[in-house]
C-alpha cells in the first residue's frame, strides 16, 4: 500500500507542477501556454464567484490557478498531516472549479476526463490512502469483553 500511495502522490504532484508551470510561463511550451490563455478567456466568463459579484480577468485567473498548483503540489509528497490535507483540499477545490467550468461552458464529456481523474486521485489519496497513518489501521483482532 505504501508504494501505491507514493506513486499516486508523485503522479499528482508531477501533473499539477507541470500544468501550473505552463500556466505561469511560456518558457516550457509557448503553444500550450497560448492555448491555455485563450481557454482562460472563456473560463473567466463562468468564474464561479462572479455570481456573488467577484470578477477576475483571464490572465489573473490563469496566474492564480498556476500559483495554487505549483505551490500546493510539492506538499502532496513532502508535506505531512495537516499541511498535506490543506494542500490536497486546495487542489481538490481547484479541480471542482475546473469541472464546473467545463460543464458551464458545455465542453464535451471527454474533455472532463483529466480533471475527473485528478479529482479522483486526490480523493483517493486524501481519504483512503492515509487510513493507516491517521487511524492506526483497521483492527482485525477482536478483543474479548469481560
Amino acid at each position: 500500500m505504501a508504494i501505491f500511495k507514493w506513486i499516486v502522490r508523485v503522479l499528482l504532484a508531477s501533473v499539477f507542477i507541470t500544468t501550473g508551470a505552463i500556466k505561469l510561463t511560456p518558457n516550457l511550451s509557448q503553444g500550450i501556454h497560448d492555448h491555455m490563455g485563450k481557454e482562460f478567456i472563456k473560463f473567466a466568463t463562468v468564474f464561479p464567484l462572479k455570481y456573488i459579484g467577484l470578477t477576475i480577468g483571464p490572465e489573473r485567473y490563469m496566474r492564480i490557478a498556476g500559483i495554487v498548483e505549483v505551490t500546493c503540489a510539492p506538499f502532496l509528497i513532502i508535506g505531512s498531516g495537516s499541511l498535506r490535507t490543506l494542500t490536497g483540499l486546495a487542489l481538490t477545490v481547484t479541480m471542482l472549479v475546473a469541472i464546473y467550468t467545463l460543464y458551464a461552458l458545455q465542453y464535451k464529456p471527454a474533455e472532463f476526463i483529466p480533471a475527473i481523474v485528478c479529482l479522483g486521485l486526490l480523493i483517493l489519496d486524501g481519504y483512503f490512502l492515509d487510513i493507516d497513518a491517521n487511524y492506526g489501521g483497521f483492527d482485525t483482532k477482536r478483543t474479548k469483553l469481560s
